[in-house]
């Protein structure tokens, strides 16, 4: 816009200058006009220039130099005042980038009055239409800052006279959306596909890498890898597809990633198998939100998922001939078939619900009872229906407490007199010794030979 008005105002230099029927001695301005452009200058922008006052003289040829010194006099002063101008606006608008989650703090210039400044969030920065959001203060400040409070802003002396602007940007780090749906760990069959998703979002919009075993991008040995915006797919899945995949997501304010742990079995023809347990019973508050859930065992075949809504329990045996309602899902709902969702609920949504899973080889089905009540159960050890018999417990108590009092009396006893048993086979067998050592006598034993043929004067020794 300033260049538009710049170009006009050295288009009217020249026909200063340059007009056949007119010429000018002089070019100044006056007192009131120097006046004038200084009260331009201190107001608010835009500045639409200033128009010039030529001094009437009587006619006088100028020579070119003198018609030259003239039009550089003229461009010069226009350039001034443009510069001025601009230098004025960049003062008068400021902005400024702050991250989410942080404290913003915007202080307003210096006012006469600082108990009669208002801070006002406009709709343009060219005019001052909005609505008021704090009185009475020069200092706004914004914490935490989301991304709702980006946009336009000024403070303001006596609600009419602007002081300052503000153009506030807000950045957002990336973050993960439906962080929690992402499984960490995916098992799939040989054959089959699977596809990897790490949808985020972020200011500015970021931006996704994909990584194998920490290389990129990422390869396989048999078949292509799809890669959209937020996904990767692996489409007939084959053993040496196993790994880590990893998605880095990045903007300027940060970095963030998450790893699928992909593993591929061998080939299991079956039928599908639900979980055992699943989906669970739920009793939910009214106007509260359940969630039911039919995890599936790996299988061979990508099963079918399908949810119905089934009026009898005999119903749900016969796959064949059985009455029920298929449920649909919404845009609310998960993406998850393994997941049905039920918001807001009512007492028209207590019944029994059943989950199919289907592929070529068969059909397995599980069902669930959604019940909806008005408060919390409570939580009671005792029927309240039916009155608690304190004496047939009381009797209970004591015949425990008597039993065993009798088994440790009886354990006491035992072990008393084993303790007195062994006590007097201990003395009876020191007395028994005693005795044998007062009876004991000892003898000695002498034989004597005497040799019948031996000569009459020979004697031996006796033995």
């Amino acid at each position: 816009m300033y260049l538009v008005l710049f170009i006009v105002d050295v288009i009217g230099c020249l026909l200063t200058v340059v007009m056949p029927n007119k010429s000018y001695q002089q070019l100044q301005f006056s007192n009131e006009e120097e006046e004038r452009l200084i009260d331009l200058l201190k107001e608010k922008p835009p500045l639409y220039g200033v128009k010039n006052k030529i001094t009437k003289e009587p006619a006088v040829l100028f020579s070119r130099t003198t018609i030259m010194k003239i039009l550089i006099y003229c461009l010069i002063l226009k350039l001034y005042v443009y510069s001025t101008v601009l230098a004025t606006e960049s003062e008068y608008i400021e902005n400024i980038t702050v991250i989410s989650n942080t404290t913003l703090v915007l202080q307003c210039p210096a006012s006469k009055n600082k108990n009669n400044v208002k801070w006002k969030a406009l709709e343009d920065l060219n005019n001052t239409k909005g609505h008021i959001i704090q009185s009475n203060s020069p200092i706004l400040e914004l914490s935490p800052v989301t991304t709702q409070d980006k946009g336009y802003y000024a403070c303001l002396a006596n609600e009419t006279e602007v002081i300052k602007k503000y153009n506030v940007t807000v950045l957002e780090p990336p973050h993960f959306i439906k962080e929690r749906q992402m499984q960490k760990l995916i098992v799939k069959p040989a054959g089959n596909m699977v596809k990897l998703v790490c949808r985020a979002g972020g200011v500015p919009p970021p931006n996704i890498t994909w990584y194998r075993d920490d290389k990129s991008p990422p390869k396989r040995e048999l078949g292509d890898i799809k890669t959209n915006h937020w996904s990767l797919t692996l489409e007939d899945l084959v053993l040496n597809d196993r790994g880590n995949y990893t998605c880095v997501v990045c903007n300027i304010v940060g970095c963030i990633n998450f790893t699928y742990v992909v593993d591929v079995v061998e080939r299991f023809p079956s039928k599908p198998y639900i979980k055992e347990g699943y989906p669970k019973n739920l009793t939910v508050l009214e106007n509260r939100t359940a969630i039911f859930a039919c995890p599936q065992v790996i299988v061979d075949l990508e099963p079918y998922i399908q949810w119905f809504r089934v009026d009898r329990y005999t119903d749900i045996d016969d796959h064949n001939n059985f009455n029920g309602t298929p449920l649909q899902k919404d845009e609310t709902s998960p993406v998850d078939p393994e997941i049905y969702q039920i918001v807001n609920v009512t007492h028209e949504d207590e019944g029994w619900y059943a989950c199919f899973a289907s592929n070529s080889l068969g059909t397995t089905v599980s069902k669930a009872y959604l019940e909806i009540v008005d408060e919390e159960p409570e939580i009671n050890m005792f029927n309240k229906d039916e009155p608690t018999n304190f004496f047939t417990i009381g009797i209970v108590a004591v015949i425990g407490a008597l039993l065993v009092l009798s088994v440790i009396s009886f354990m006491c006893i035992h072990f008393r007199q084993k303790i007195k048993r062994e006590k007097r086979e201990k003395m009876i067998a020191v007395e028994t010794a005693r005795a044998a050592i007062k009876t004991t006598q000892w003898t000695k034993k002498v034989i004597i030979e005497k040799m019948t043929n031996a000569p009459e004067n020979v004697s031996e020794p006796l033995k």
